[in-house]
């Protein structure tokens, strides 16, 4: 570039001898005023440009402009004409140069766009081959299905779960997985998906395995895709082991209930027919001495008297006890005398005003015991076993005695609401409440009444719900129509 930039300047100030002495200003090439010589510039000024970017052209462009400078001022005959066409090959030396910068930003600039994609592109490989794995080596069935139900892609863990090879999950319909009972619900959660409605996942339901055999699933469903290509994303966990598990638990836990409950009979029995009978007797036999051996106003009849009275005493705190372990109206004559006696019990035990409403206020409140028989029987839940009665009356003694401890409450209410066969238990008292979140784990915060209280629900069929407050605390125990006894 150097040898061409040192030519071209020596070309514009050379002229032929002859052209010098006819007097005339001709270029080299025959031209006046030495233009083409100037418009030969621009190839190093276009060449520094290109090779050494915008520095180097105006550099180039420079050097040009004091090449062509002295000519124009002290050799031209025509200065003006010279000098207007030094600064038009300047101006389109300039606009060469940001042409070609700018060409080399933009090609600069793709390239660094193709450099980002093909960076983003390896990142998404990356991260596509990686979910990729995640999907295979889940350890929970993963299946998609389209909007007609049929299965698109599914991961190995499928097999263990439904039973299908993975290739033949991908010929199959959703409609083969699930029981017939399921399909309806599970429709509705996925319309609900659509609509782009909140679904409370994961819910539990029972697939049809392949050899005929149901198994129960922990199922969440995700819609995939857009508007045009919707899908549904189906994650399973079999949890059929957990609930036999839990069952064989639930069983457990009833025959241990039941055991307890026997042994809080005998325990109860025993002491009917054993203490309470031995206490009433030494009670008698102090009477007898009292009356016949000793004089009115001594030291030694007020001693007996207070023996007395302590022995009348115990046999009161005997019988609560007695009451507490098995109240044996529970056994002679069901479940709402009991309740009723239960009720009077808490007032001289806590202070606790216990009222009863509905059928049981019915039944309490009629004089006539003919009439309060008659009012009984309408207002009797529907017939229970032995056991049932039993969990109903420890789920409402738990409650009140929770009432009478720890809430402060000085007034409680049980109402009971019978319709068809399925029954609806209410204790409310007007207490300080307590914390509901902790009950979340009732073992570890030590509230073991409220866990016995919701397992023995369970045992029923029913639900538990507490509603705890400023206002007081309402104990909930809902039973259905068709509610078997657990144990």
């Amino acid at each position: 570039m150097a040898l061409l930039f040192a030519a071209l300047t020596v070309l514009h100030y050379l002229a032929p001898a002859s052209m010098k002495r006819a007097g005339e200003s001709l270029s080299v090439l025959g031209l006046e005023r030495h233009a083409l010589e100037r418009i030969l510039f621009l190839a190093p000024i276009a060449y520094a440009a290109f090779v050494f970017g915008l520095r180097g052209g105006m550099a180039a462009l420079a050097l040009a402009l004091a090449a062509m400078l002295p000519r124009v001022f002290l050799i031209s005959r025509y200065p003006r004409d010279a000098l207007f066409e030094t600064v038009v090959t300047v101006g389109i030396g300039i606009l060469v140069n940001a042409w070609l910068e700018y060409r080399r930003r933009e090609i600069g600039r793709r390239e660094e766009t193709i450099r980002k994609l093909e960076a983003v592109r390896r990142e998404l490989n990356r991260v596509g081959r990686r979910y990729q794995e995640i999907f295979e080596k889940a350890n929970d069935a993963i299946w998609i299905h389209d909007l007609q139900g049929r299965i698109i892609t599914a991961n190995e863990a499928c097999t263990g779960v439904t039973g299908y090879p993975r290739s033949k999950m991908m010929a199959l319909s959703v409609e083969t997985l699930f029981a017939a009972d399921e399909l309806p619900q599970l429709r509705e959660e996925e319309s609900a998906l659509l609509a782009g409605r909140a679904v409370k996942q994961p819910f539990e339901r029972r697939i049809v395995k392949k050899d005929g055999t149901r198994a129960a699933v922990m199922l969440s469903v995700s819609l995939l895709g857009d508007e045009t290509t919707p899908s549904f994303l189906h994650i399973a966990r079999d949890i059929s082991e957990e609930r036999k598990m839990q069952e064989s638990l639930r069983l457990y836990a009833g025959q241990i209930g039941r055991a307890h409950e026997e042994e809080r009979k005998r325990i109860a029995r025993e002491l009917h027919d054993d203490t309470i009978q031995m206490l009433v007797a030494v009670s008698r036999h102090l009477d007898n001495v009292i009356g016949r051996n000793t004089r009115r106003g001594s030291s030694v009849r007020r001693s007996l008297e207070e023996v007395h009275a302590e022995i009348g005493e115990a046999m009161v705190r005997i019988r609560r006890f007695i009451q507490f372990l098995r109240p044996p109206i529970l056994d002679f004559l069901g479940l709402l005398p009991a309740l009723r006696e239960l009720a009077e019990s808490m007032r001289g035990q806590f202070g606790l005003e216990v009222v009863v409403e509905g059928g049981l206020q019915a039944a309490q409140k009629t004089e006539d015991a003919a009439l309060a028989r008659s009012s009984e029987r309408e207002h009797e839940p529907p017939a229970r076993t032995s056991e049932q009665e039993l969990l109903i009356y420890r789920i409402v003694q738990e409650a009140l005695q929770n009432a009478g401890k720890h809430s402060g409450a000085s007034r409680a209410v049980i109402g009971m609401a019978c319709d068809g066969g399925s029954c609806t238990i209410t204790v409310r008292d007007n207490g300080g409440g307590f914390d509901l979140s902790e009950a979340s784990e009732l073992v570890g915060s030590g509230k073991l009444g409220l866990m016995g209280m919701r397992e023995r629900a369970h045992l029923l069929g029913g639900s538990l719900e507490i509603r705890t407050g400023d206002a007081g605390t309402s104990v909930i125990l809902r039973i259905p129509a068709a509610s078997g006894y657990a144990g």
